[in-house]
């Protein structure tokens, strides 16, 4: 049995992710068990999934080492779920693996040391993140499994925002509203230069910390062409609809969004910082701009929307990339490397 653990709060990529491959791996049969917090979204998310066991725990999360007993393998996809993994191979000895997601250089110490050290393999989904782990564990075998995108589909709720938005030119985000991360507060800047072009609309997707900040922003500049759809689950809805997917980040360990915007064969805007440069080529299936510069946000959507020729190039080249980063490709990946942790075990 393969027990994953994820102790995070929210719904993120990383979450996404993690949903994703226990879904595809109880597809295929495998037995599986999911240790969370209690007020976990995965809880909910994961509750109809066949052949997994969900198991809920509160803080302190090291009392409850006991709970991986039984697994023949722990996969930890966040930190806190790395420090529980490494604690429980202390008590019980059952091997585990780490998947790093986060883009920027773990703490020097022993803790980390032994952490990392002592896991059966470690993962990065992306080489920037993989150059930041070497950056301290030099060593460390790590190998790269990148994430995927979502298959995500459209609803019956597209053909409201067609209407909602019609005779717009939209230019979307969706993420957590996390500004110092994610850069939103550099859209609301475009938006203000743009504001005289009344074809322009951008539209945020998702919920945050920042909401509130962003929102004031947009209220002190007057904004008439920014729209905060909140949170939603119809992310496919909004895909089909964005002209433009823009994505300014600050630091970012892969983007997983931006695969989901290349399967819908969407232009995309991104930053060249972490991991995004992987599967964003300029001028290929993208354009890449400089993180913090409002003017280089402004310019690009401004050269995609006046190039429609442009626009589709950049659209069939992301929907032929968005193949390389298949689900069936991870997940054969994860499997071959769990197979080969069992066989060492036997």
């Amino acid at each position: 049995m393969i027990c994953h653990v994820n102790f995070a709060k929210g719904f993120r990529g990383g979450e996404r992710q993690t949903e994703l491959l226990i879904n595809e791996l109880a597809e295929k049969g495998i037995k599986q068990r999911v240790i969370v917090r209690d007020d976990s979204p995965l809880k909910e998310r994961l509750k109809n999934t066949q052949n997994l066991n969900i198991v809920t725990i509160s803080k302190p999360y090291s009392l409850n080492l006991g709970k991986v007993k039984g697994c023949s393998i722990v996969h930890a996809h966040e930190t806190k779920a790395a420090q529980f993994a490494y604690l429980s191979w202390v008590v019980y000895k059952i091997p585990y693996f780490i998947t790093r997601r986060v883009n920027f250089v773990p703490k020097d110490n022993f803790f980390n040391r032994q952490m990392y050290s002592k896991a059966q393999k470690v993962f990065a989904i992306s080489t920037s993140v993989k150059k930041n782990l070497k950056t301290v564990f030099q060593n460390m075998e790590i190998e790269i499994i990148p994430s995927v995108h979502s298959n995500l589909k459209t609803t019956e709720s597209l053909e409201l925002l067609k209407q909602k938005y019609k005779d717009c030119f939209v230019v979307g985000h969706i993420g957590a509203l996390v500004a110092k991360d994610k850069g939103q507060n550099y859209i609301i800047d475009v938006a203000e230069k743009l504001k005289n072009n009344k074809k322009l609309k951008f539209v945020f997707v998702g919920d945050g910390k920042d909401a509130v900040f962003l929102k004031l922003k947009t209220k002190k500049y007057s904004l008439e062409n920014v729209v905060f759809e909140g949170f939603r689950d119809n992310i496919g809805d909004y895909l089909s609809l964005f002209d433009i997917f823009l994505f300014p980040s600050l630091n970012e360990g892969l983007g997983s969004v931006l695969l989901d915007a290349m399967y819908f064969k969407r232009p995309i805007i991104a930053t060249k910082v972490g991991g995004i440069p992987d599967i964003i080529k300029d001028g290929y299936n993208g354009i890449l701009i400089n993180p913090y510069n409002s003017n280089e946000i402004s310019d690009a959507v401004m050269k995609l929307y006046n190039d429609p020729i442009l626009r589709k190039k950049l659209s069939e080249n992301a929907k032929m990339e968005s193949r390389k980063f298949s689900m069936q490709n991870m997940v054969d990946e994860y499997i071959k490397n769990y197979g080969t942790c069992i066989k060492t075990q036997k």
